[in-house]
């Protein structure tokens, strides 16, 4: 018999993340003095209904408020500042990673390739201005290699009306992780080279977010649990792999060499992206954070038996509440 789900709202730990007492991990919340994990952080349907109305990508509180000022729908305006909130309680540092999903992203396939599509040409106009490795790949690989992201997602929308559609969700995700290894070889060729592009990194890594995000959708749709939280365990190494070797001062001064042009001061350019490398840093730190702490999430729905479906239904039917808690 499957466990019912229990879902609680953020205020309840907040006095004790105020204090200390508890601690946020990625998407996990601790007992700073146990380790003892208290409950999984999830954003809902409502989240991403409210990002993609807002059109917000990254999302920011700066961005929120400026919708007061747009005719925005008030109670839509007060979701929005109540997710932002919730967030900043939470201390998410890098508030943009409620763009691919807190806990496993409820982001809709056909959302998603709307997202990807406005990446991909601005990740193509970008690479042209790089080196040549990037404007071959910008010529010969990126279109084809988007285009066939677009069509899984497609796939993966349709695959919801089909009688039997578990083994199209397997064969979307495994697709999908092909593409996904293509994204991360081209970053992790770009963090080898002697200059940094911010812009093209940022659309990049976010663009390998959405595909890996989608992955595991997909699993959980299918109800391979076991399969879904194997790959999450993946993409957290991998990311991990990617990016921890990197550090602030190392990409500032690839951002200042990429920039070698401009008139700028050089040593004031470098000040300039070592602000710039820092907010990097801290949203790559939480995006890596976040995968590291999502197995967790999987293996306790599999320990209530929680089917992937009933959890994808139960957190998409949440309509009163952007971020809620999972709580063991």
């Amino acid at each position: 018999m499957v466990e019912q789900i229990l879902f609680e709202v953020p205020t309840k730990f907040a006095s004790g993340i105020a204090d200390g007492s508890i601690v946020r991990i990625g998407t996990l919340l601790k007992d700073s003095m146990s380790g003892q994990i208290l409950s999984h952080v999830q954003e809902t349907g409502l989240a991403q209904k409210l990002l993609s109305n807002a059109s917000l990508l990254p999302f920011s509180p700066l961005s929120a408020l400026d919708l007061a000022s747009s005719g925005y729908a008030n109670v839509q305006l007060h979701q929005l500042k109540t997710m932002v909130e919730g967030l900043q309680m939470l201390q998410y540092a890098n508030i943009g990673l409620a763009a691919t999903g807190l806990g496993v992203s409820v982001l809709g396939f056909m959302l998603i390739n709307q997202k990807l599509k406005g990446l991909e040409s601005a990740i193509a106009q970008l690479s042209t201005q790089m080196d040549k490795h990037f404007q071959e790949l910008a010529e010969k690989h990126l279109r084809h290699k988007f285009a066939n992201i677009y069509v899984l997602f497609e796939r993966a929308e349709q695959a919801s009306f089909l009688r039997s559609p578990a083994q199209e969700w397997l064969t979307i995700e495994g697709q999908l992780a092909m593409e996904s290894g293509f994204l991360r070889s081209e970053i992790g060729h770009h963090l080898t080279q002697n200059s940094f592009h911010y812009d093209w990194f940022n659309k990049m890594t976010s663009a390998l977010a959405m595909c890996n995000a989608a992955r595991i959708q997909c699993l959980l749709q299918a109800n391979e649990m076991s399969a879904a939280q194997h790959a999450s365990t993946v993409i957290a190494d991998n990311y991990s792999d990617l990016f921890d070797p990197l550090s602030a001062t190392q990409l500032a001064a690839r951002m200042t060499e990429a920039e070698q042009d401009s008139r700028e001061d050089d040593l004031h350019l470098f000040k300039s992206n070592q602000a710039k490398a820092a907010q990097v840093m801290l949203g790559l730190r939480e995006m890596t954070d976040a995968a590291m702490t999502q197995p967790l999430l999987l293996e306790h729905l599999g320990s209530r038996e929680i089917s992937g479906q009933a959890y994808l239904n139960a957190v998409n039917a949440q309509d009163q509440h952007p971020i809620i808690l999972l709580t063991p």
